[in-house]
């Protein structure tokens, strides 16, 4: 126990009535919690709770270097009690024996009280055959851990009380962001299994771990910390990928019972994805969120309208936005939160449609197997599939019928290395539309509508050598939609 921290030892042992315990054992006691588990501090009912130690006598033995009067504590004793520690000592040995350190550290505690006080204390680590400094000091146990030794190496052991949500992969949990990915699992639980955080690494060996709050932390990023971090693509998802490995061989010479471990792991993304924005509602962006389970990645996507072939001017919504109708509307599509230097932005197709529902069966099409539609000759492909962003622009028109249009396209994303990403768009080529990707997990966001303004068409209608008809963009948010 350490007390209140008030600079007086004196009322250092009070208890929860606010009296003073007589001694060490009776202070524990006092603060037990009445929820306590059945067993718990039994043994400390009578004598210490050494009553059944079997080998009381030895341990006393063991421990007696504290209370020696000759021996390397001998000048301590009059500044600093060595009864409690003695005592301390040998209940931690009758409970847990010599073992894992624990004699040592027993020692220890009194070492570190007497050089707070300023003394110098001879050698006693080598008759006790101790390390030099306590190895328990450097690892920093968290509060459900304890430190011991095993094969030789002194770690962090899982209390009764650690968390295990999922113990038989170490309460591994993945974050991944972009390009990057970290990986953390729990520090005791893979010491327990014979790991020891300092011999495991990622795939590059370079790339070790780094402890935090008891969890072992590997990273990894697309820049400066690849650590043998591959990309891959099955057809559906492109996936960063790496291993956790370590090997621990505790014996050497002729025969060996190496141990080692080799920890998979992965930050998966999906290559294709669907959305739709009507042209006339909040027409700056379009945003889709994906959050995949935990593991997988996310990524953004943004439709804008823009009014300029250079796509500098987006549309904004502080206002009703008039177009005329064969004026031209530039769209561009952005992929937010990949690496662009691997992954470029692909527009399948692109529609519209009068009602806001990409199914509907009214629609006029745009983009189709990534090419413009040979039947509208407005359609322009500025930019497909050489850059996470892809721009298209064509001529604004009305359905029959009908005063709406809303915009929606069908996207996925390309490896650039693969050098397949851009398609040829001329008469007599035919796109490629056979590949190894399926659309699924598609989602969609409407946007709108565009509005054709009746009463500005009647006015024009009535005036010659005015405009036909106007679009007005009415400015409104809807809803975001799933698109199956």
């Amino acid at each position: 126990m350490c007390g209140n921290f008030n600079g007086d030892s004196g009322d250092d042992k009070v208890s929860p009535s606010g009296t003073l315990a007589q001694n060490d054992n009776d202070f524990g006691q006092s603060w037990k919690s009445t929820r306590s588990q059945p067993g718990c501090g039994s043994t400390d009912e009578d004598d210490d709770g050494l009553n059944d130690c079997t080998f009381r006598e030895e341990y006393s033995q063991l421990c007696s270097v504290i209370t020696n009067t000759t021996g390397p504590f001998s000048a301590c004793h009059l500044h600093s009690d060595p009864e409690p520690f003695f005592s301390s000592c040998v209940y931690d040995l009758c409970l847990y024996t010599p073992a894992n350190g624990m004699l040592c550290s027993a020692v220890s505690a009194y070492e570190r009280t007497c050089s707070v006080l300023g003394l110098d204390i001879p050698d006693w680590r080598s008759a006790l055959h101790c390390d030099e400094s306590d190895p328990c000091e450097k690892l920093d146990c968290t509060e459900h851990e304890w430190c011991g030794e095993k094969d030789g190496v002194y770690g962090c052991f899982c209390d009764e009380h650690h968390h295990r949500p999922n113990n038989e992969s170490y309460d591994s949990s993945i974050t991944c962001v972009s390009s990057s990915g970290t990986i953390s699992l729990s520090r005791c639980q893979l010491f327990e299994a014979g790991f020891h955080s300092d011999a495991l690494h990622l795939r590059d060996e370079t790339c070790n771990g780094t402890l935090e709050d008891g969890r072992l932390l590997f990273h990894f990023n697309n820049d400066d910390q690849l650590c043998g971090t591959m990309l891959r693509s099955n057809g559906t998802h492109f996936s960063y990928e790496n291993t956790i490995s370590g090997d621990v061989d505790s014996h050497d010479g002729l025969i060996s019972r190496e141990k080692s471990i080799h920890l998979h792991f992965s930050c998966d993304y999906p290559l294709t994805q669907a959305l739709s924005m009507d042209v006339g509602i909040n027409p700056v962006e379009s945003i889709v969120h994906k959050r995949l389970p935990s593991g997988l990645g996310h990524y953004h996507l943004r439709m804008i309208p823009f009014r300029d072939p250079g796509f500098h001017f987006p549309l904004t919504r502080n206002r009703n936005l008039e177009m005329e109708i064969d004026e031209r509307l530039y769209i561009e599509v952005q992929t937010q939160g990949i690496d662009e230097r691997q992954i470029s932005t692909i527009l399948d197709s692109c529609w519209a449609t009068p009602v806001n529902d990409a199914s509907y069966p009214v629609r006029w099409d745009l983009i189709t197997t990534q090419c413009p539609n040979p039947a509208d000759g407005t359609v322009e492909l500025v930019q497909n599939g050489v850059s996470t962003i892809a721009r298209f622009s064509f001529r604004m028109f009305t359905f029959t019928n009908f005063s709406s249009i809303y915009l929606h396209c069908q996207v996925h994303l390309c490896l650039l290395r693969h050098n397949n990403c851009t398609a040829h768009c001329y008469p007599g080529y035919h796109a490629r539309v056979a590949r190894d990707i399926s659309y699924h997990d598609s989602e969609g966001i409407s946007l709108g509508p565009l509005v054709l303004n009746t009463e500005r068409r009647m006015k024009a209608s009535s005036s010659p050598g005015l405009l036909t008809s106007l679009v007005t963009l009415i400015v409104c948010l809807l809803t975001a939609n799933i698109l199956i």
